[in-house]
């Protein structure tokens, strides 16, 4: 299981770093090529895209839940086909009510995004359900090509906004949504077997498909409230200051999500790993698993030299981006442990519920320090470390909970981070020229050494 998992990890994670390549080719050119202005209308978008998930109502979440862990030939084809066109007419009529509201209700660029939100819905719904089904079913070298084949549509999109001069961010929506159609082709191709053909009738799976409501709405809940989590201070930043300075604020979290590479691989192989596995087990490999990802974030962290050099120099006009990213940086090493690791275990053992209500509690707290930061200091830079400070009162609830509960090892990690962050903020403040990135790494090496050489000698042994 550990060569399976490795092998897993690191289709997924080959697949992200491609991802990642493309993702930093489009950072540098996509601002660039729309504008501020544009680019503020496409991160909104984007923004309010992170909630596209709720549109399924959980059914997809109970599939996950429920059958995690379990081989593709142990499906039930015809049951699955019944869940796939119950799927598939929920999304349709979900995505007319958003169209109709939109042409009826709503004025200006509003209206348009909206009708482009509930057009790109169907595509993205529909291959999130076939993503799910790669990796409750450890499909992982399929779920890796998508990967690969989604960042080569963008590139090949990006590329042809260039060379035709076009700057206008609907039209690279439109264009992103019909490549995801093309995917949800490939994907009914793929998956004809559990999608098409004769199947169970409603009747027969109505109690199975109610379950699945009932088993996946938690976990909507909880993967709704992440989303919240990681989103308020923008929609704060949104309503509290112009486009102009939201597109600002935007990039530089865009800029985040090219540290977690390896660690949303490992959050994707976990689950159903953990599955087919005692609690036993993953009690005692706990701290491991979090030592894992810290380790993994902490070197990442480094990233933030290169685009000090970089950004100025071929997207000036998002230089004051920097600021933002330099104090938001280190949350990523919260939002990692939580979502990769302490997650995982919320779903083992049944527990999204809680997850969830603790998630609220996050998002009031951040929405209360943004409010208070933006009154004193009135500055996008305060409510970026109000959100830092808020994530990690987070990240000590859901550590506090498990380890009460469930009787896990703790200490040592959480002393890591605290030593790491502020490693990171000293050093990125007193050395701004790019010899301070060999400085953090070096720094960050020996204190990762000092806090577990017993650990690295064993492994190099």
């Amino acid at each position: 299981m550990i060569n399976k998992n490795i092998k897993s990890i690191s289709l997924i994670t080959f697949g992200n770093i491609f991802r990642l390549l493309v993702s930093v080719f489009i950072s540098f050119v996509i601002p660039n090529l729309l504008g501020i202005i544009g680019y503020g209308y496409y991160k909104l978008f984007i923004l309010y895209s992170t909630y596209i998930g709720l549109t399924h109502l959980g059914f997809a979440d109970g599939i996950y839940l429920n059958f995690g862990g379990k081989d593709y030939n142990e499906l039930n084809v015809g049951k699955f086909r019944a869940f796939s066109k119950f799927f598939f007419l929920i999304q349709l009529i979900i995505a007319f009510i958003g169209i109709s509201f939109g042409l009826l209700f709503v004025a200006g660029e509003s209206k348009m995004l909206v009708l482009l939100l509930f057009l790109y819905m169907i595509p993205i719904n529909i291959n999130n359900y076939y993503m799910i089904i790669s990796q409750i079913t450890s499909r992982f070298k399929e779920y890796s090509i998508r990967l690969i084949l989604l960042s080569l549509f963008n590139v090949f999109i990006v590329s042809i906004m260039f060379f035709l001069n076009i700057n206008d961010y609907r039209f690279y929506i439109v264009l992103v949504t019909v490549s995801n159609g093309l995917l949800t082709l490939w994907y009914f191709y793929t998956y004809r077997n559990i999608s098409f053909g004769k199947r169970e009738s409603f009747k027969d799976v109505k109690h199975e498909i109610k379950n699945l409501f009932i088993l996946g709405v938690p976990l909507l809940l909880s993967n709704l409230s992440t989303t919240f989590v990681l989103a308020v201070d923008k929609q704060i930043v949104n309503i509290l200051f112009p486009i102009e300075v939201f597109s600002i604020y935007a990039f530089a979290y865009s800029m985040l999500s090219m540290i977690t590479v390896v660690v949303s691989a490992i959050s994707v192989v976990l689950y159903p790993s953990l599955k087919k596995v005692s609690f036993e087990v993953i009690r005692a490999k706990y701290q491991d698993l979090n030592s894992i990802v810290i380790f993994i974030v902490l070197i990442g962290l480094s990233g933030f030299y290169p685009l000090t050099y970089l950004i100025p120099r071929f997207l000036p006009d998002y230089t004051d981006s920097l600021v933002i990213f330099r104090v938001a940086l280190p949350s990523l090493i919260l939002t990692s442990s939580i979502t990769a690791i302490k997650h995982n275990i919320y779903k083992i053992k049944n527990k999204n519920k809680v997850y969830f209500l603790f998630s609220i509690l996050a998002i009031i707290i951040i929405i209360g320090f943004n409010i208070a930061s933006y009154s004193i200091f009135k500055t996008t830079q305060s409510i970026a470390f109000s959100t830092f400070l808020g994530i990690f009162i987070w990240y000590l609830i859901n550590e506090f909970y498990l380890v009460k509960n469930y009787n896990l090892k703790w200490k040592k990690n959480i002393l890591l981070i605290l030593v790491g962050v502020c490693n990171y903020y000293l050093v990125t403040e007193l050395i701004t020229s790019l010899y301070g990135f060999f400085a953090y790494l070096l720094i960050t090496i020996v204190i990762i050494a000092l806090f577990y050489s017993n650990k690295i000698m064993k492994l190099f042994k």
